[in-house]
């Protein structure tokens, strides 16, 4: 049961690691670097350019995630004993995972700089300190009834429930964990399927920002 949360939240926090580096890459690319009034002034669509922008920035941020998930996917085949099938099944739900985050931020990208303003900030930095002293006091420093005494199960569960948040069915870091958790356990199926649906929902992220690109990047 340890071993299957942690790999939800190895993911979770995988897929957020994702967002905020292509974010801040893929930020760069479009808006900071002094090339782009150039490459905008080129005989070539706007969409292009953002999404091939965005592809960029995926293959700069996401190299890292593979030297750390490399040697916690070899592991997992160790525990599970599943042979190479586990292989076969990760390589290609890690490509749909960092296609998925850095087609979100491209999004999050073109939505900040089209319609934030600059008053917003100081809202947006007390409502981030307010939410993180809440998440401060919550979880550091309210201890559970349970790990008082020695109900050693009721504590595992006070433990968990704090992570179930990690395993949304919505999240693509969930669907790579089902992916490797299916394939560990045999359930070729299973594993084939979350494997299809990362696959599509990475085409259509693309398609979306091609379409975003197209008419909001100018």
């Amino acid at each position: 049961l340890l071993t299957e949360r942690l790999v939800y939240l190895l993911f979770f926090f995988f897929l957020v690691m994702l967002v905020i580096s292509n974010a801040t890459i893929t930020g760069m690319g479009l808006f900071r670097r002094r090339d782009v009034e150039w490459q905008v002034a080129l005989p070539l669509p706007v969409r292009s350019l953002v999404v091939w922008k965005t592809l960029e920035g995926m293959i700069l941020a996401s190299w890292g995630l593979m030297v750390l998930s490399a040697p916690i996917l070899l592991a997992l085949g160790q525990i599970f004993e599943a042979g190479p099938v586990i292989y076969l099944a990760g390589v290609p739900a890690w490509l749909g995972l960092v296609t998925i985050a850095a087609n979100v931020s491209t999004w999050g990208l073109l939505l900040l700089v089209r319609f934030v303003r600059r008053w917003w900030w100081k809202g947006a930095g007390i409502l981030a300190l307010l939410l993180l002293a809440t998440a401060f006091r919550r979880f550091l420093l309210e201890i559970p009834e349970s790990t008082a005494g020695t109900d050693i199960v009721g504590s595992l569960q006070d433990v968990l429930r704090h992570t179930e948040v990690c395993m949304h069915p919505l999240l693509p870091s969930s669907w790579v964990a089902e992916v490797l958790l299916a394939a560990g356990h045999g359930l070729k199926e299973q594993a084939l399927f979350y494997s299809l649906v990362l696959a599509a929902n990475a085409l259509f992220s693309l398609l979306v920002t091609a379409w975003l690109g197209a008419r909001m990047f100018y």
